[in-house]
C-alpha cells in the first residue's frame, strides 16, 4: 500500500492518523510492559522492541505495508526512497515523529518519572496525540 498523506484532505488525514493511533494503542496494551524499551528499535534478544519496532509485527500495520529493516529492526514503509529515516514512518502514520523518540528524562515530567514504564510512556504519548487530534480515548 502506498501512503501519501500529502494528497489526503485534512479531515481524511486526521481520520487516518486517529485510526492508526488507536491500532497502535491496542498493540501496546497487548504487550507486557517489559517488552517495550524505547532505547532500541529491536533488542538483540528478539523479544523486546521499542514502539516503532513493534509496528511491523502487527497485522494491521503489516496491511499498511510496514516492514522491519532487516539489520536494526526499525520500521519502514513501502516504496520509500529514504529508507534510513524511521522517524518519517511516525510522521506518515501518526502525524508526529516524536512518538518514536527515546524517553525524555530531562524535560518531560511524566517521562522522567521512573515509576512509569516505557510502555506507559508510549501510551501517554499516543493518548496525548489523540487528544491533540480531538479524539477522546
Amino acid at each position: 500500500m502506498d501512503i501519501d498523506i500529502q494528497t489526503m484532505k485534512p479531515d481524511e488525514r486526521a481520520a487516518f492518523w486517529i485510526k492508526n493511533l488507536q491500532a497502535a494503542r491496542t498493540l501496546m496494551l497487548s504487550l507486557h510492559p517489559g517488552q517495550v524499551e524505547l532505547d532500541h528499535w529491536r533488542h538483540p534478544c528478539g523479544t523486546i522492541f521499542c514502539f516503532g519496532g513493534w509496528l511491523p509485527t502487527d497485522a494491521y500495520f503489516q496491511s499498511l505495508g510496514v516492514t522491519a529493516e532487516p539489520m536494526l529492526g526499525y520500521p519502514q514503509l513501502p516504496n520509500d526512497e529514504d529508507r534510513f529515516e524511521p522517524y518519517k514512518v511516525a510522521l506518515v502514520l501518526f502525524g508526529e515523529e516524536a512518538l518514536f523518540f527515546a524517553r525524555d528524562w530531562l524535560e518531560n515530567e511524566y517521562e522522567a518519572n521512573s515509576s512509569h514504564t516505557d510502555r506507559d510512556v508510549v501510551l501517554h504519548r499516543i493518548d496525548a496525540r489523540l487528544r491533540r487530534l480531538g479524539e477522546e480515548n
